[in-house]
């Protein structure tokens, strides 16, 4: 009897390692199966065939690049000048130092309205100088800037420089005096270096009243290549300089300027300046010479102030 259940019981065992072995070598079957149908799947699919002349490969649909659209660029519109709207000058007192006479010449400097240090052709130059008595302001209280802003506004006049010298020494004898020569070789270099100035003579006039007509006329002729225009109002002539008339008159180039004296029919100076007048005359020197009503008074410079800006300007 226990040799019979041994007998069963290693049956039993026997039987079980037969099915797990058969499971076992099922599974190992399996596996190399997978492993065969993995690798031909492979081998199919990237490795080129024998029948095959190509690889083929996906095709790669490349999408175009843009054509930039041009975009117009507006031109930046060019700034529009503001119209300059001044209808006054500016009046400024200037000490301009001279060496000849070892001092500075003050002078008020009259810029017209709208001056423009940039301005293109640049301003003429009128320098005008007082009487004996008088000083760097006499023109303005006559009114001469006042003027000028007024025609140059209204466009009658090119808008121009003024500028009004002081003779300190205005009591001094003219012979004594180098008021002439300071006024041509050190005032008149510096105004054309500091101011927007045309540079050509005929854009530069020269007057005076009484003493400084005086010192005009004899700067006119003794440096004619300064100033194309001088202007004598009442004129009372320096002593001698008739004398020099002949001198002078030998002395002009390729310079002549042009000269205006005027003076009133009662001027008690009119018997000394009018035989200088009339001798350049019968010297057949060109020039202006008018006999007004009136004397030698202030009335009679604001009177005739008009004419005397009409004549230093023209043609400028």
């Amino acid at each position: 009897m226990k040799s019979s259940r041994k007998y069963l019981n290693f049956c039993l065992v026997f039987l079980l390692f037969l099915t797990a072995g058969t499971l076992l070598h099922a599974c190992q079957l399996s596996d190399e199966s997978d492993e065969q149908i993995s690798t031909q799947t492979i081998e199919e699919t990237f490795i080129k065939r024998p029948d095959s002349t190509k690889i083929i490969l996906p095709t790669i649909h490349l999408s175009p690049t843009p054509t930039p659209i041009a975009t117009e660029i507006s031109p930046t519109p060019t700034p529009t000048e503001i119209p300059c709207l001044e209808t006054t000058g500016n009046i400024s007192e200037v000490a301009f130092y001279s060496d000849i006479l070892g001092e500075d010449i003050k002078a008020n400097v009259y810029l017209p309205p709208c001056y423009d240090t940039h301005q293109k052709d640049g301003y003429p130059l009128l320098v005008m100088l007082h009487g004996q008595n008088g000083a760097h302001d006499q023109w303005i209280n006559l009114g001469m800037t006042t003027l000028a802003d007024e025609w140059i506004t209204k466009e009658r006049i090119e808008p121009l420089v003024i500028v009004m010298p002081f003779e300190r020494l205005y009591l001094s004898n003219s012979y004594n005096s180098k008021y002439d020569l300071a006024i041509v070789e050190d005032l008149l270099p510096q105004l054309l270096e500091q101011y927007k100035l045309r540079q050509g003579w005929e854009y530069r006039a020269i007057g005076g009243i009484s003493r400084g007509g005086n010192w005009a006329v004899r700067i006119g002729f003794t440096y004619p290549d300064a100033f194309g225009r001088v202007g004598a109002h009442s004129f009372t002539t320096f002593a001698g300089d008739m004398n020099r008339v002949q001198e002078w008159k030998q002395s002009f180039s390729a310079y002549q300027p042009a000269l205006w004296f005027d003076i009133g029919d009662v001027d008690q100076y009119r018997k000394y300046s009018e035989p200088f007048v009339l001798d350049l005359q019968k010297n057949q020197y060109p020039l202006k010479y008018t006999v007004n009503s009136g004397g030698h008074t202030v009335e009679y410079w604001m009177t005739h102030l008009p004419e005397y800006l009409t004549w230093y300007t023209q043609n400028w």
